[in-house]
């Protein structure tokens, strides 16, 4: 359908279009991909602005917004703090200190992505509060370096994962199970554009924290 193009295109040129907004030059979005951008973002609200009054829509908010949290606050992690948490008196470099994160990152993605089988959550704001929290803790431990050991740091990092990939799947199982046919595919889609959003927002966030922390 038009809307589900349109939920596409936004998932992709969001992404895009915060990168060319703090990269200017050769990343710069061109005349057509900016209207295509801008177009499909409005017809992409507008559509949902069409069903927000239903009860199908008001119930599909308590999935968008759980969810992009969520992946707001990994992101913001992964894109703003993480390269900043090393430890210097650690057999491993801080390059490989970094290469440990992400590699516990997607392991904690890939085991909680996994485990729908075997435990379902249905309270998809529980994860948005823990990954909140998560990315609040870390703020302070970069700005007061107080975290005592890289040990501890790889435990808060495969957790970090273990909230995001927990969130993803809970989201679009209770999606489809919940929603009706006709509005299944729209759904799943609107969820795609909501973590997409909460990753290019935290993209935007991330950039100006990073540089503050720099300068010290």
């Amino acid at each position: 359908t038009q809307t589900l193009n349109n939920t596409r295109y936004v998932e992709c040129a969001t992404k895009s279009a915060v990168f060319s907004f703090w990269m200017p030059g050769n990343n710069e979005l061109q005349p057509q991909e900016r209207f295509i951008f801008c177009s499909s973002l409005f017809h992409f609200l507008f559509s949902y602005i069409t069903i927000s009054h239903d009860s199908f829509g008001q119930s599909l908010v308590w999935f968008v917004i759980p969810l992009g949290l969520v992946y707001f606050a990994e992101y913001f992690i992964n894109q703003g703090l993480m390269e900043l948490l090393f430890f210097r008196n650690f057999f491993l470099s801080h390059a490989a200190q970094y290469r440990w994160y992400q590699t516990l990152y997607q392991v904690g993605v890939f085991v909680s992505r996994s485990s729908l089988c075997c435990l379902k959550i249905r309270k998809l704001w529980i994860f948005s509060f823990l990954q909140v929290l998560n990315a609040i803790f870390l703020v302070f431990a970069v700005r007061f370096q107080f975290l005592p050991s890289a040990w501890l740091m790889f435990g808060i990092i495969f957790y970090e994962g273990l909230l995001g990939g927990a969130a993803y799947v809970n989201t679009f199982y209770f999606i489809s199970k919940e929603t009706e046919d006709r509005y299944r595919e729209f759904a799943m889609a609107m969820a795609s554009v909501g973590d997409s959003l909460g990753i290019a927002l935290a993209g935007c966030v991330a950039f100006p924290v990073h540089h503050y922390f720099c300068s010290f």
